[in-house]
């Protein structure tokens, strides 16, 4: 769309960005480091009744992503009470708050208490940001250097729901020798097996204070032998003293070579962490009986615990080619599925998160892999991946029923991080994207949770413009 808000944002923004930042910068500095040798944060305050939490009485926070096509990203936030009014028109980084600048996107989730969480991803910082109505801007009140505690910056970042908490985790490759001593993650020479080494520490959302590094290396008998190890986690859920993270299961093709030439592939394979809540320890994999899809997802959550505070909702397709529901209790995979890209006419597909709206209505986002590409996409590696569109299925987990949304013909959700839920109406932002899209305006997608039609209301009109896109309404 219109070159004039490029050149706004390139221009008019560009020295009031430089001077936040530059002073936010040297304040982290002076700040001493947030964790002291007696901080005994765990995160044990868990609730019982399951994950889905009302923000009814929430305003709204939208997030809008500058340069998505690019390794680093402007990130903002706009404040709005109402978004259902179409007359409304929200132009994307216009009097908005720049939360992340000149890095790679925000994980950012919002709390029942209003705040807004962020992590600056492949920086470490964690942030947490309000909106002062009586000044009428956002205010980011305190930042801490999980980096600092973690050991690198490589992590991810979700809340843990149900508590006060969030949930600080990484997960590096290990190799082994024949007797099971770690050689290290750049040792060379022959291994007998791989593994993963996870460092999980926990973040207190009140106090905004980091525990202590949780650590230890997991397996997988017989699998790492042929070069399997957990690649990653995410997405975090607690039940049953038992803490469960999503995972991505990647294969090393050669287990003889140098670590700096050998080939890492992801694969579809099927798995969730599961480590003794709130110790950390004793990590097990459980697999699930097929190849259906890591179990990670993305920027969004992935997996939910429903209201009975026993049953675990989790969805398949960040790697794999499908987009299954799963179900977990007791620490098992239940015989259960839902092939939701299948039922929406798509035998390959992949999604990075869903959304809960309560009494087991789930909406999950998916990407059309029977569809002809709309974009690409340039990963950190700098590979172009083709983008599909994406469509957003409403699933009913109590019946199997999948009803597939009208959404625009050029959808884009790989980054998309969340929808927001109020008073019954689950909204989201929805921007087109791709190749000569720029003249098409987007919308707030509003439905009715309870109601079956795939019909959307419409909401406030989404300026964006190439290369940028709205990402989230919190």
């Amino acid at each position: 769309m219109k070159q004039t808000f490029k050149t706004l944002l390139t221009v008019g923004a560009t020295a009031l960005l430089m001077s936040l930042f530059t002073s936010c910068d040297e304040e982290q500095k002076k700040r001493p480091d947030p964790v002291k040798p007696d901080d005994k944060i765990v995160g044990a305050d868990i609730t019982t009744a399951g994950t889905y939490e009302s923000k009814d009485g929430l305003d709204f926070y939208i997030g809008y992503t500058v340069g998505y096509n690019a390794k680093t990203n402007n990130f903002y936030l706009h404040h709005f009470d109402k978004i259902d009014d179409p007359n409304t028109t929200i132009e994307g980084g216009k009097d908005a708050f720049p939360l992340v600048n000149d890095a790679r996107a925000p994980h950012a989730y919002r709390s029942s208490d209003g705040f807004l969480y962020s992590l600056t991803y492949r920086l470490g910082d964690i942030t947490n940001v309000i909106y002062n109505k009586d000044k009428k801007k956002f205010e980011l009140l305190t930042t801490v250097r999980s980096q600092n505690v973690i050991g690198n910056s490589n992590m991810r970042f979700a809340l843990l729901p149900g508590t006060h908490y969030s949930s600080v985790h990484e997960i590096s490759p290990v190799r082994f020798d024949a007797s099971g001593k770690v050689l290290g993650k750049d040792a060379t020479g022959t291994a007998a097996s791989i593994g993963g080494a996870y460092n999980i520490v926990i973040l207190d959302n009140t106090m905004m204070k980091l525990g202590d590094n949780n650590k230890g290396n997991i397996s997988l008998p017989e699998l790492d032998k042929q070069g399997y190890f957990i690649s990653r986690i995410h997405s975090p859920v607690i039940t049953g003293g038992k803490i469960y993270y999503g995972a991505q299961i990647s294969k090393i093709e050669s287990l003889d070579k140098v670590p700096g030439k050998k080939t890492v592939k992801s694969t579809g394979k099927t798995a969730t962490l599961i480590l003794d809540y709130p110790s950390f320890k004793n990590p097990k994999t459980i697999f699930y009986k097929e190849e259906v899809g890591s179990t990670t997802g993305y920027r969004s959550r992935n997996m939910f615990v429903a209201e009975d505070g026993k049953t675990i909702y989790q969805l398949t397709g960040f790697e794999g080619g499908k987009v299954y529901m799963l179900k977990i209790k007791d620490g098992a995979y239940q015989d259960w599925s839902i092939d939701i890209a299948g039922k929406c006419g798509h035998n390959t597909a992949r999604s990075v998160g869903w959304f809960y709206a309560g009494n087991g209505i789930a909406f999950v986002p998916y990407e059309k892999g029977n569809a002809e590409p709309i974009t690409k996409y340039t990963d950190p590696h700098g590979n172009e991946i083709e983008q599909y569109p994406w469509g957003i299925a409403r699933v009913d987990l109590n019946t199997g029923e999948v009803l597939d949304l009208e959404v625009p013909s050029h959808t884009y959700f790989f980054q998309y991080q969340e929808a927001a839920i109020r008073n019954g109406k689950i909204y989201f932002a929805i921007t087109p994207v791709g190749e000569n899209l720029s003249n098409y305006d987007g919308n707030v997608y509003i439905w009715d949770v309870k109601n079956t039609q795939a019909k959307p209301q419409l909401g406030a009109k989404l300026v964006s413009g190439s290369e940028n896109v709205f990402t989230a309404i919190f």
